[in-house]
């Protein structure tokens, strides 16, 4: 669907109330249907944390918005549509999907965006045996912000998220115990049982990676 049936699906009238800030709308009003703004979130991230939040690095300013007047024509509109994001499927039609990224890139936005980066070269982990919770904590000092900022938007660290990594971190626990155990013969039978455990898909499979392949440093897992 190209920009301009979007535009008629949603009608114009619907620009003009989403244009209008008297309305109570997302800030983030020109991107509401821009389909690469959106990622796969669950349920309790996005309604109860996330909502329409981005938040940027200090001293940074969001890409200005739009500039539209509450009592602008229905053509001033449409010749504004394929301007306000990429086109999912006329990729080359007006504002690219590679002029939206640069335009992203440029607000230096905290949020980790999983698709252009790896969450894994940014975050680890934290046992703490005595609350038996697993929290995420910054790789290195400088990305304590990003951090930071998924903890605030996402609920990241959130009690039920820390308590669910600590059941899968005892299960990955005993493994590793009994993988130190073993005969050196017999690691390699015990190791695999780490292979489905951080797998792509798994739940807490980046947990799992991290204390697999960096703390514990099991061979070719």
């Amino acid at each position: 669907m190209s920009n301009w049936e979007w535009t008629k699906l949603i009608g114009t009238s619907l620009a003009i109330s989403l244009a209008s800030t008297s309305f109570g709308i997302a800030i983030w009003w020109w991107l509401a249907c821009c389909y690469d703004n959106f990622l796969f979130s669950c349920q309790i991230c996005n309604q109860v944390y996330k909502g329409d939040l981005f938040p940027l690095s200090s001293g940074c300013s969001p890409t200005g918005e739009p500039a539209v007047k509450s009592d602008d024509p229905d053509t001033t509109l449409a010749g504004l549509v394929g301007m306000l994001g990429p086109d999912p499927v006329a990729v080359a039609a007006g504002r690219t999907f590679d002029a939206f990224c640069r335009d992203c890139d440029g607000e230096n936005p905290l949020l980790i965006n999983p698709y252009r980066e790896n969450p894994e070269t940014i975050i680890c982990y934290e046992v703490d045996s005595a609350l038996k919770e697993v929290r995420v904590v910054p790789r290195r000092a400088v990305h304590y912000d990003r951090v930071k900022a998924c903890e605030t938007c996402l609920g990241i660290n959130r009690e039920q998220l820390c308590q669910d990594r600590w059941k899968r971190y005892v299960v990955l626990d005993k493994v590793w115990r009994s993988w130190r155990a073993v005969p050196a013969k017999n690691k390699r039978v015990v190791a695999e049982i780490f292979r489905p455990l951080v797998a792509d898909g798994e739940a807490f499979a980046g947990m799992a990676r991290y204390f697999v392949r960096e703390v514990w440093k099991v061979p070719n897992i």
